[in-house]
């Protein structure tokens, strides 16, 4: 497990979708062969603390994965939803930090698996105290073989709460 700050955010392109969340349980979805599962660091934290999630991908197929055309880090895609349902927006640090995100082919044998924290209060503005639930996802190779599909994780929930005076 790999922990990295802002500074080292490009490396990983952490995007935000506006997809709504799914519920389901805390264990990682499989779909298709492929299994992507969210963990947050902690699911309560003071307001301007770090929010830290991280995302295991791994390949239950019987053959090799392709993901797609990203790098398997750079593939890691986030949604974060309020407790009013409404999507967080990335902050000017994230939308700067997705600029400069590298690209790869990149393949994961069976069995084989990538792990990432990502520091989301870097990325997201995640200081108002609150309940915010996130999903990961992540482009792989469709089995076909015929264009890719999004695999999407458990959802965490994380509470910002606010600092004492």
């Amino acid at each position: 497990m790999k922990f990295i700050g802002p500074s080292m955010a490009a490396a990983i392109g952490i995007l935000m979708t506006t997809a709504g969340v799914d519920a389901a349980a805390n264990t990682g979805k499989v779909t298709d062969g492929i299994r992507l599962e969210a963990q947050a660091a902690s699911t309560k934290v003071t307001s301007g603390e770090s929010v830290v999630v991280k995302g295991t991908l791994t390949n239950e197929r019987a053959g090799k994965l392709a993901l797609g055309t990203t790098d398997p880090l750079a593939g890691f895609r986030v949604a974060i939803v309020d407790a009013k349902g409404h999507p967080v927006k990335m902050n000017a640090s994230g939308r700067d930090l997705i600029k400069l995100v590298h690209r790869s082919k990149q393949q994961l044998a069976p069995g084989e698996k990538i792990e990432q924290s990502l520091w989301l209060s870097s990325l997201y503005d995640l200081k108002k105290p609150g309940k915010y639930t996130v999903t990961m996802s992540h482009e792989v190779a469709s089995t076909s073989g015929l264009g890719t599909e999004v695999v999407k994780s458990n959802t965490v929930m994380v509470w910002v709460v606010r600092k004492k005076s």
